[in-house]
C-alpha cells in the first residue's frame, strides 16, 4: 500500500519510524554508557583484590622466613655447642700443702680452645671461641675474670670447695666446672709453732684475719714514688640489677706482680691487690679488675687494698658498697 506524501497516514508513519529510530539510538547510547560505567568497577575490583597467586607467594615467603629463623637458631645452638666442645680447662692448686697451712688456696688454670676476653669489652655478647674464667669458693660470689691464677687468703679453718670453670661472654657455662677441695689450716699446722702451743696455725690466722686489711707496715714502702690506688665500680646500677659488681683499680707507684713469682719477698716498687667481698676470703691478684657475680640481694661491701709481695699494706683499704635489689636478675 502506498501512502500519500502529504497525507496524515504518511505523516504518522514517518513520525513512527523516526521515533523508533531515535529509540534505537537512545537504547544503544545507554548500553554504551552502561558498559563504560561498569568497566571501571571491574578494573577497580581487579586492582584492590590480590590474585590467589600473590597470596600464595606471600605465604611462601612467610614460611621461608620461619625456616630461615629456625636454621639461624639451630646454627647458633650448634656454634655454642661447638664452643663448649672446643674449649677446655684444667685447674690445679699451687703449693697446696704449704698454702693450706697459711689458710690460703692458690688456683692455677690452663685454658685451651678459647680466647680469654673481658666480657664487658664485648657488651656481654656471646661469640664462638671467646670466654673467661669463673672462680667460686663454697657458696660465695662468683669471681669473673680473665686471670688464670687467683689466690684466696684468710680461709676459715676446715674444708672448702673451689669451683673453677669457663664461661661465655654472657656468663653462661662452657662445659662442667672443675671442683677442688682444700683444707685450710692443714694437718701438721700446729707443729709449726713453739712446743706447748696448742693453737693451730689456721686458728691463729683467723684471729689476725678479723682485721684482714690492716696488717703491719711493709718494708716495701719508701718515700719515693708513694704507692696509691684509685678504686671505682663500672656500670654500678646496671650490674647491681644483674646481681653483680665490677671493680677496677688504677695503681701508681708500684708494678703489679704475682707474689708467688718472687717467693712473696717484699721489694720496693712491687705489689699486688687484695679484694674482699663482705667477710669472705681475700682474693689476691695482680689483676686490676675483678667482677663479682651472683651476689645475694641486699647491701654488700667490697674492700680493696694495694699490698706488697709479702701481703703487708702499701695503702689504706678503700671500701665500696653496692645495693643489690631483690627479685629476679635484671628486674
Amino acid at each position: 500500500m502506498r501512502l500519500r506524501r502529504n497525507g496524515s497516514a504518511w505523516t504518522t508513519a514517518r513520525c513512527t519510524a523516526m521515533a523508533f529510530g531515535l529509540g534505537l539510538l537512545s537504547a544503544c547510547s545507554n548500553d554504551r554508557k552502561n558498559e563504560t560505567a561498569k568497566q571501571p568497577v571491574r578494573e577497580s575490583r581487579d586492582t584492590t583484590t590480590p590474585p590467589k597467586r600473590s597470596e600464595t607467594a606471600q605465604s611462601t615467603t612467610t614460611d621461608a622466613d620461619r625456616k630461615q629463623n629456625a636454621e639461624d637458631s639451630a646454627a647458633r645452638g650448634a656454634e655454642q655447642s661447638s664452643s663448649v666442645a672446643d674449649a677446655s680447662l684444667t685447674a690445679t692448686l699451687v703449693d697446696a700443702d704449704k698454702k693450706s697451712k697459711e689458710n690460703t688456696a692458690t688456683v692455677q688454670v690452663t685454658v685451651s680452645g678459647i680466647e680469654l676476653v673481658d666480657p664487658a669489652t664485648v657488651d656481654g655478647q656471646p661469640k664462638k671461641g671467646e670466654g673467661h674464667v669463673h672462680y667460686r669458693v663454697d657458696d660465695g660470689p662468683v669471681v669473673a675474670t680473665t686471670a688464670t691464677k687467683l689466690s684466696f687468703r684468710s680461709l676459715p679453718p676446715g674444708a672448702h670447695r673451689i669451683s673453677v670453670g669457663l664461661a661465655a661472654n654472657d656468663h653462661s657455662a662452657l662445659g662442667t666446672p672443675k671442683s677442688i677441695t682444700v683444707i685450710a689450716g692443714g694437718v701438721g699446722a700446729k707443729n709449726e709453732h713453739e712446743k706447748g702451743e696448742e693453737t693451730a696455725l689456721g686458728e691463729k690466722a683467723m684471729e689476725s684475719s678479723n682485721e684482714p686489711m690492716t696488717p703491719p707496715k711493709s718494708e716495701a714502702q719508701s718515700s719515693d714514688g708513694v704507692p696509691s690506688i684509685i678504686v671505682s665500680m663500672i656500670d654500678q646500677s646496671k650490674n647491681a640489677r644483674a646481681h653483680a659488681a665490677s671493680v677496677v683499680v688504677k695503681a701508681s707507684g708500684v708494678d703489679l706482680v704475682d707474689p708467688d713469682s718472687v717467693d712473696e719477698k717484699a721489694k720496693v716498687g712491687e705489689g699486688h691487690i687484695h679484694y674482699q667481698v663482705d667477710d669472705g676470703p681475700i682474693v689476691a691478684t695482680p689483676v686490676a679488675k675483678l667482677s663479682f657475680h651472683e651476689l645475694t640481694p641486699g647491701r654488700h661491701t667490697i674492700n680493696v687494698q694495694l699490698v706488697a709481695n709479702d701481703h703487708t699494706p702499701l695503702t689504706a683499704a678503700q671500701t665500696l658498697s653496692v645495693e643489690v635489689p631483690g627479685g629476679a636478675v635484671g628486674d
